[in-house]
């Protein structure tokens, strides 16, 4: 196939074949294969270019994902699946961010776990959970995890706790039950059963047994 002319729209390159077939690629490809009317392109040296074009999209949009918000490698991964790019390409390209330092699922763990615990109040069953949904590892989750200090995580659900008896609704809830109620909110939060048990022998629940 004979190129017969190209013509640059924005950032993709519109090129025109001697069978009047074409192709748009983008301006980058072209230029990273020096493109020029003329050319005569084999089936061989197509393929590149398309595998090449299709690495570029990959790469730009795993770029935009990752210049948002840090990602784990399994997240970038299934996100870029969704989008209908290559698996063998996605993965050629997880492996070069890896290399580069733009993916570090540690680093990611241990950014996430640290926003978790100390804006969300987090607890360590909530934070594990959510690790594992996005792809991290389990070695990694627990070596995390375990740098957690458990007195933050005390004070974290002593705060939350604090706040939960000053609502109305709890003050509303049936005095017998205002204890349960509070043990299942911290659960809620990601809370061990025993670290919840520790903070509730702190206060007197003595009225409303």
């Amino acid at each position: 196939m004979i190129i017969n002319s190209l013509i640059r729209k924005n950032n993709k390159v519109k090129i025109t074949f001697d069978d009047s077939s074409s192709l748009y690629v983008n301006y980058n490809v072209v230029v990273q294969f020096a493109l020029r009317k003329g050319d005569n392109l084999d089936e061989k040296l197509l393929n590149r270019l398309l595998k090449a074009d299709e690495l570029f999209d990959i790469k730009a949009a795993a770029y935009r994902l990752i210049g948002r918000r840090d990602h784990s490698s399994a997240e970038l991964k299934r996100k870029l699946l969704k989008k209908g790019f290559d698996i063998d390409l996605i993965n050629e390209l997880i492996i070069e961010l890896s290399e580069k330092h733009y993916l570090n699922d540690y680093d990611f763990a241990r950014k996430y776990s640290g926003e978790a615990v100390d804006k969300k109040k987090s607890g360590i069953n909530k934070v594990r959970n959510d690790l594992i949904k996005k792809g991290v590892s389990k070695e990694i989750i627990e070596n995390v995890l375990n740098d957690i200090n458990e007195n933050t995580l005390l004070e974290n659900a002593r705060e939350l706790l604090n706040k939960k008896m000053k609502t109305s609704a709890f003050i509303k809830t049936e005095s017998r039950k205002k204890k349960q109620k509070l043990f299942s909110y911290l659960k809620s939060k990601g809370y061990s059963s025993d670290l919840i048990l520790k903070l509730l022998s702190e206060y007197d629940f003595s009225d409303y047994e």
